[in-house]
């Protein structure tokens, strides 16, 4: 199974701080990093709405709710 998830300029919080917390910040950032979390947030709200789901059935429900990327 392939899937992609937006990982392109998300606007996310970020510490200021160079070697320890400073203070929270915000900024674009962009990568799996960014994009990993959207598929996890979705899969831990299938999970809570169902969890006795099976890894196929988990699988195929995702794959299957996805969209196709509009092509540019």
């Amino acid at each position: 199974m392939t899937l992609a998830a937006p990982g392109s300029s998300i606007y996310s919080t970020v510490d200021a701080g160079t070697t320890t917390p400073y203070a929270d910040s915000f900024g674009y950032f962009s990568g799996t990093s960014e994009a990993a979390p959207h598929v996890a947030g979705v899969a831990a709200l299938m999970l809570q709405a169902k969890s006795t789901l099976k890894t196929d059935d988990f699988n195929w429900k995702l794959a299957a709710s996805a969209r196709s990327f509009p092509v540019t």
